[in-house]
């Protein structure tokens, strides 16, 4: 059913005709038994389900709240509860009753979805959005019951997001909804409904136990969560660890910080507390805790009434009871029970709920024994620790708190002496009221061990307790730096995450060095460089050991002219250039051969003091020219790096519109050249680059693949300074396809371009075409790049087509089918062919062995499992689809048939259908096959002969073929079945006793076919048999075996009824009449009168003139067929009294011996006639009849006589009085019968003349 949106218009759904089951009684033949099959009997339960939950949808539709309430909980009981296959149907219509106006709809709905969601997690993903509105309700009404559900569901769709593919998208959002709703509900605890804020802190509850780690000593409780944090992966995509472990702190410090609130309710209070129990008896790391928080609760109660006081404490007491009980509250006792005591619990209770001796013991032993096998080493706690640093980190939150708490009170009670608990008390007195408080008294327990260490160490624990939660003491001070230390870890990590998600291409384009020397680009200024800049990195390339054509091809020659610059002018890199006309005047002062100033004294050891402009001159030209190299330069490797990284993502910025080469060809090649031979700095920049407009930088990107492959290959004469390269091009190409993964959509063909034009395809790429083809997303765009290698790159066709090949067997049905469909069309092409047959075959050939030789689990590989349905459909089913291609394939399909389990064979039987329909009836291979058929394959063939004459009339050639194979191999006499109205009628005959003698489903099919029926049972001109219905009939009376035999016979008769269109009430006459001919009788005869008289009642007249005829033949001679006269008599009165007075007096009493109800009937019909009618019958019969009669009358005497009681003989009076007005009625009635009798006795006359 098609989805329906919110605001959708409900329809009211069609309804079945049902008219015909309201016909008036009167209409109805009288007699008339309907007879419906069990199969008939579930599908009329289903189809009336079905149609009593559309009716009631349509009955709600326009009804009343509370007609439309009483509907949809009978909709609800029959789709969730009865029928929950109609739970899809009618989901939708359900809760489109959410946009009701009525508060009670909308509540019923919530609750609907509550229970279809739990009996179908699925269903969780159309409930969220209601969920959501249910939250955002302004009815408190659907608030609280919106609450109970999402605490209900949260836990599944936690679950169902574990399990989920890390690649669905449906779940993430469902999951992003299900947190804002989370959020939503935890802001209501702010609200003033105490009722919200009660199923708030359930919620709550739910939320701490959910996502937090089970443990052993966990209490498991009855109505337990599907899942806490320890199912979650720790790497899921959706599901954060750290998030989640927030959450479930953030609701337990709240839980916590609620039981310190002044203006809390009574009944919230209770709740919190009940909650925070629960929580510690099922998550026991979260014990001390809440043991601190009860002891600061009991400390400082709110100012409620007695009995809302009194309330508090038995929850409390009764809570901490429960908690006591638990195996781990032994660490806690002395609390608890001081606790307890304080609460008015007696010694005996608080012994009795102690734990239990052993478990103490397995507690201490398993403390002991632990440390005394193997303390767990600093390493060990710290790999765990670094497993989980966020849980721990949490966990760690809480015990802090308790640590600081405990060694606060253990400073306390060193210092709580008499004489300082004296100075507290006088100093308290001056802030003491003048009266006794209400809220003191009611709450005040005389204390019963004053003075001892226990009640020292607890007054000690409370000051602790106290003193802390007003923000006082070294404990408050030490928590506070904790949570501060905490807030920042949480901030530093999160921030650090941020910088890692944000910079993370930047990171990877810095965290490789060139390997230059440092003084390569040192003094350089990268800001505007130029051509001629970059000609000077040359000469430093030669330096290193670079081959000077090498370099010349990284940095091709340029103008020579753009290498100077005019006087004046400062270079890209900052320096001043030297030049012809630079002069002392100009500058100020003399420069040595670099350009440099020189100084006085050295002018003077020159021998001069100033040169003159034409001395200057004339040196000049002696000048050596300047060189980068010469000039020396203290540069570290990073910076080298750094620098060289900068120029090349200046170099990839600029749009082929800059001018800095004569080309774009130039361009791309100094690109491509310092991309290759500088891999570490410049790869994932040049990437990054292409990624923005992979259309527009193709050539450039093809380019860079060849200039890897050229040298992976060792066209160029680099083979020792690029030692090491030959993987290089893999590494590239992958990489490449890799990020167009990354960063472009399914639908972009620039992945398959980059492919077909590739210089090569290496075993890496083809692995990752494979994980597009198996990835849903990318699934059309991987199978078409593989269609297309195979056709376009003929160079290595044999590999493409086998990793398709080898897709038809992948374990995801989708993509099986893909790649089947693309194969069936490359099976055309001539040079595929041979191979795919191969390919198949092999798979089909697996079968043969005892076990798959590897199945696919998931994602993981299992060696020797045990053949499945869905193994085996996995290796046929590219057979399978080639066979309409390659009829010829039948031959080897029979053969490897022969040696295959029962399991494999049926499964054959179901997935051969649909080609072998496709083959068709006339195809000559089929024949072929007939005639050569291999030893134990004659059942596939009857399966195929089966499959193809459904709606389809045999041929001459296949009826034939097929009559020749069982006479030959005296096969299975089912091999005739799909041929058999294509045998003689002599040969139909002869085979009849061994058809009918199979399963009834074989036989059912015998009769169906026989009666020229098609698969679906109704008749066919084109499959028309050789015998008629009447004739099919008679014939299978004619079968006189075994008992077991006649057992199938009835079965095959009984299916012949059920074709009433066929045997129609003149066809049995006609059948009836041709059998009371025969001599003797057939056996089942009388049976075939009685099934008659059920279906047609209006044969009675007929049915009275064949046991007339029966009479007259002496049926009384063969047993089987007189006690069925006898019971058609039976069943036939009072019309068959008339008959039954034709028998003679021995019969007739044989005829009262097996139907004792024909005696009394017999006598008063006898009684009714008239004087002239009962002389008509004769003496001997009359007076048998009189003579049983009067036996009856001294019987029933008798008996009355033997009756003493006076209770017993008022009861037989009335006994008598009834029967005596029965019989009364009874001779009306036998009036009329014996009219119809006459009339039908003559009619019967009539007929015979």
């Amino acid at each position: 059913m098609a989805s329906r949106g919110f605001h959708s218009t409900f329809t009211p759904l069609p309804m079945e005709r049902t008219d015909f089951l309201e016909m008036p009684q009167q209409q109805q033949e009288p007699g008339l038994q309907q007879q419906v099959s069990p199969g008939q009997d579930i599908e009329k339960k289903n189809s009336s389900t079905f149609d009593r939950v559309v009716e009631l949808l349509n009955e709600a539709q326009l009804a009343e709240k509370e007609e439309k309430l009483q509907c949809l909980h009978q909709v609800q009981e029959l789709i969730v509860h009865k029928e929950s296959n109609l739970m899809d149907n009618f989901f939708d219509e359900m809760i489109v009753h959410f946009q009701d106006r009525s508060p009670d709809v909308r509540k019923f709905v919530l609750g609907f979805l509550e229970e279809a969601s739990l009996k179908d997690t699925e269903l969780i993903r159309k409930a969220v959005p209601f969920l959501l509105l249910g939250i955002k309700d302004s009815m408190p009404l659907i608030k609280k019951k919106t609450i109970t559900v999402v605490t209900r569901l949260l836990p599944c769709a936690l679950l169902m997001v574990c399990r989920a593919r890390p690649n669905d998208q449906e779940a993430a959002d469902m999951w992003d909804s299900m947190d804002d709703i989370k959020s939503l509900i935890i802001e209501e605890i702010n609200g003033m409904n105490d009722g919200i804020r009660t199923m708030v802190v359930k919620f709550m509850e739910m939320l701490v136990v959910v996502l937090s780690k089970k443990s052993s000593d966990s209490e498991v409780v009855k109505d337990d969560y599907p899942v806490s944090l320890e199912m979650v992966p720790t790497d899921h995509k959706v599901l954060h660890l750290t998030d989640l472990v927030e959450d479930c702190g953030m609701c337990l410090e709240s839980l916590l910080g609620l039981t310190t609130l002044a203006d809390i309710s009574s009944t919230n209070l209770m709740t919190v507390i009940s909650s925070l129990a629960s929580v510690a008896r099922q998550r026991p790391m979260f014990m001390s805790t809440v043991v601190q928080a009860f002891e600061a609760l009991h400390a400082s109660l709110p100012p409620f009434s007695k009995s809302q006081v009194s309330s508090i404490r038995k929850n409390m007491k009764s809570q901490l009871l429960a908690m006591l009980r638990h195996p781990l509250s032994v660490d806690y006792q002395t609390q608890i029970t001081t606790l307890l005591a304080d609460l008015g619990a007696t010694p005996a209770e608080i012994a009795k709920n102690k734990p239990q001796p052993a478990a103490e013991k397995r507690k201490n032993d398993g403390e002991g024994g632990s440390a005394a096998k193997k303390p767990r080493s600093s390493k060990a706690a710290a790999a765990e620790e670094d497993n989980e640093p966020e849980y721990n980190a949490f966990l760690n939150r809480f015990a802090v708190t308790g640590q600081a708490i405990d060694d606060f009170h253990k400073d306390i009670v060193k210092h709580l002496t008499p004489v300082k608990c004296a100075e507290l008390v006088f100093v308290s007195m001056r802030d003491l009221p003048d009266g006794m408080p209400a809220n003191f008294r009611e709450t005040f327990t005389p204390i019963a061990a004053a003075g001892t260490d226990q009640q020292i160490s607890h007054l000690a624990r409370l000051m602790a307790i106290q003193i802390t939660a007003a923000g006082f003491g070294p404990a408050a001070e030490r928590i506070g730096l904790e949570a501060q230390k905490s807030k920042a870890n949480r901030r530093d990590k999160r921030e650090k995450e941020h910088r890692r998600s944000g910079g993370d291409q930047e990171s990877d384009q810095t965290s490789h060095a060139t390997g230059l020397p440092s003084d390569l680009l040192a003094g350089v200024g990268l800001a505007n460089a130029n051509m001629a800049d970059l000609m000077l990195l040359a000469p430093e390339l030669i330096k290193l050991g670079v081959d000077p054509e090498m370099a010349a091809k990284i940095l091709p020659r340029v103008n020579p002219a753009a290498q100077v610059s005019t006087v004046g002018q400062t270079s890209a890199f900052g320096a001043t250039p030297l030049g012809p006309a630079r002069s002392s005047q100009s500058t100020g002062s003399a420069v040595d051969a670099f350009g440099k100033p020189m100084p006085p004294s050295d002018l003077m050891k020159a021998g001069h003091d100033a040169p003159s402009v034409k001395d200057t001159r004339r040196k000049a030209r002696h000048i050596k020219p300047f060189k980068l190299l010469d000039v020396p330069m203290a540069t570290t490797a990073s910076d080298a790096a750094r620098q060289m990284k900068e120029t090349f993502d200046r170099l990839t910025s600029f749009g082929d519109d800059t001018v800095f080469c004569d080309t774009i060809s130039d361009r791309i090649k100094i690109l491509v050249g310092l991309a290759v031979h500088f891999p570490e700095t410049c790869r994932r920049i040049l990437i990054d680059r292409v990624m923005l407009d992979v259309r527009s930088n193709m050539e450039l990107l093809l380019a860079w693949l060849f200039e890897e492959y050229s040298v992976s290959e060792g066209y160029f004469d680099q083979k020792e300074a690029l030692s090491g390269l030959g993987k290089r091009y893999d590494h590239c190409l992958t990489l490449l396809l890799t990020t167009l993964r990354e960063k472009l959509s399914p639908e972009d063909r620039s992945f398959t371009k980059l492919l077909l034009e590739a210089p090569c395809i290496t075993q890496g790429a083809l692995e990752i075409v494979r994980s597009y083809c198996e990835d849903r997303e990318y699934m059309d765009l991987g199978i078409a790049t593989l269609s297309e290698l195979v056709i376009r790159r003929p160079a290595a066709t044999e590999a493409y087509l086998y990793t398709l090949l080898d897709l038809t067997t992948h374990h995801d049905q989708k993509l099986r089918d893909m790649s089947i469909e693309v194969t069936k069309k490359l099976f055309s092409n001539e040079n595929l062919t041979g191979d795919i047959v191969k390919f198949a075959y092999k798979t089909l050939a697996q079968l043969q062995n005892e076990h798959p030789v590897a199945v696919l689990d998931g994602e993981t590989e299992v060696a020797g499992a045990a053949w499945t349905e869905e193994t085996i459909s996995i290796a046929l089913q590219l057979f399978l689809s080639l066979l309409p291609l390659k009829h010829s394939l039948l031959h080897d399909l029979a053969q490897v048939y022969v040696d295959v389990s029962t399991l494999i064979k049926k499964t054959i039987h179901k997935r051969v259908e649909k080609p072998i329909r496709e083959i068709g009836i006339e195809a000559e291979e089929l024949l072929k096959l007939l005639e050569e058929c291999p030893p134990g394959a004659e059942s596939l063939i009857t399966r195929l002969l089966h499959t193809l004459t459904l709606d389809a009339r045999p041929t001459p050639e296949l009826v034939e073929k097929a009559r020749s194979l069982y006479k030959r191999r005296s096969a299975d006499i089912r091999v005739l079945i799909p041929i058999i109205i294509g045998l003689e009628k002599s040969e139909i005959l002869d085979y009849l006793p061994l058809l009918i003698r199979q399963q009834p489903a074989v036989m059912r099919e015998v009769v169906n076919r026989l009666l020229g029926c098609t698969h679906t049972g109704k008749a066919s001109p084109i499959m028309k048999s050789p015998l008629t219905p009447t004739e099919v009939l008679v014939a299978l009376h004619s079968i006189e075996e075994s008992d077991e035999m006649m057992k199938n016979v009835m079965k095959a008769i009984s299916f012949c009824f059920e074709k009433d269109t066929i045997f129609t009430q003149e066809a049995i006459a006609l059948v009836l009449q041709q059998l009371v001919e025969r001599q003797p009788l057939p056996t089942l005869f009388m049976r075939t009168v009685i099934q008659s008289l059920n279906l047609y009642p209006s044969m009675m007249t007929f049915s009275m003139g064949i046991l007339e005829r029966l009479v007259k033949k002496q049926a009384w001679l063969q047993p089987k067929v007189w006690q069925g006269f006898v019971k058609c008599c039976s069943m036939t009165k009072p019309q068959s009294l008339v008959v039954l007075l034709q028998l003679p007096r021995q019969q007739l009493d044989s005829a009262f011996q097996i139907c004792g109800d024909l005696q009394p009937a017999l006598v008063e019909f006898v009684k009714s006639l008239p004087t002239k009618q009962r002389n008509s019958i004769s003496k001997q019969t009359l007076k048998f009849i009189e003579s049983v009669d009067k036996k009856s009358e001294k019987a029933a005497s008798t008996t009355a006589a033997t009756s003493t009681s006076p209770e017993k003989a008022s009861t037989s009076t009335r006994t008598k009085g009834r029967a005596s007005s029965g019989a009364e009625h009874g001779k009306e009635n036998m009036s009329t019968v014996r009219n119809k009798a006459e009339s039908a006795s003559a009619t019967q006359a009539e007929s015979e003349q």
